[in-house]
């Protein structure tokens, strides 16, 4: 999907982009997260991003053009005013109030990004491939792509999902490393830059969720918190924990991915009192009822 071209040319330091599926990450650095002073608002999206995400949970939504947010090299278009707040209640819905719920209020305090970066289009990387979100040192989210914004298009939906979960999941590692054992299983199957050749078949052999997730433990890690939240019960049991007997080839990895899914639920619950199940089941109730 080519990025569209307009008037806002992105200027900023450069960083190293990669692509999990449609959307990828970074933990490169950019500009450092500095508050910003008080000022009187005035404009009716500013208020509402206030009264819903700075006021309670101290992050502020970066909706206005400003180029030193985003990456360097590349043409994008900044969000549209009409779909900012119905994509600021997206996140409500899907990310905030089901982790408010199930693991505390505090919890996301501790947790949320001080800043949410919001772009109109994607990004697109010099291999082909688009980036559709990333998360930087635990302090900042980049959303893409919000300008296409449909709650009905469910394929629009759980993209985005995908990238928000996956990229929380990154605060969340950045601040208390990944569960203790997970790289272990399989490590010598991760393949770096090399996982944009394989196949998604491919990938569950090896012991992960997608390809990109073959790259390192912290994206094989990513993508596993993401797949499991965003997709029912039965379709992720299904694609990655049940054998199959037409695909005996996949076994192997299944098992480990069986092992990595108890880290995981006993990592989100030991530290955080979080039943990962729990969580899930009020995700996707959710999407039922979209």
């Amino acid at each position: 999907m080519k990025t569209n071209k307009c008037n806002w040319i992105i200027i900023a330091c450069a960083l190293v982009l990669g692509t999990a599926l449609s959307g990828g990450c970074t933990q490169e650095k950019m500009e450092k997260y500095k508050p910003d002073p008080e000022v009187e608002l005035t404009d009716e999206t500013d208020i509402w991003f206030y009264e819903h995400f700075q006021k309670p949970f101290n992050c502020v939504v970066r909706w206005k053009w400003d180029d030193s947010h985003v990456v360097s090299g590349y043409y994008v278009s900044p969000p549209k005013r009409d779909v900012m707040i119905p994509v600021g209640e997206m996140i409500i819905n899907y990310w905030l109030e089901p982790f408010v719920k199930e693991g505390g209020e505090e919890f996301i305090k501790q947790h949320f990004p001080p800043e949410i970066i919001c772009v109109g289009s994607s990004l697109m990387n010099a291999d082909g491939t688009t980036t559709q979100g990333y998360a930087e040192a635990g302090v900042r989210i980049t959303l893409t792509e919000l300008n296409q914004y449909d709650i009905r298009n469910k394929e629009w939906l759980l993209a985005q999902l995908q990238v928000i979960h996956h990229e929380f999941t990154h605060i969340i590692h950045q601040k208390h490393g990944v569960p203790e054992g997970f790289e272990e299983i399989g490590s010598e199957k991760y393949i770096g830059n090399s996982w944009i050749n394989l196949s998604e078949d491919e990938a569950i052999a090896l012991g992960m969720t997608t390809p990109y997730g073959t790259s390192d433990q912290f994206e094989d890690f990513c993508e596993l918190v993401s797949k499991f939240l965003i997709m029912t019960k039965e379709n992720f049991s299904t694609l990655y924990l049940e054998s199959d007997p037409a695909k005996p080839q996949l076994d192997e990895g299944k098992e480990m991915l069986n092992r990595k899914v108890e880290l995981m639920k006993e990592y989100y619950a030991s530290n955080f009192g979080i039943d990962m199940e729990k969580l899930r089941d009020m995700i996707q109730e959710r999407l039922l009822t979209n």
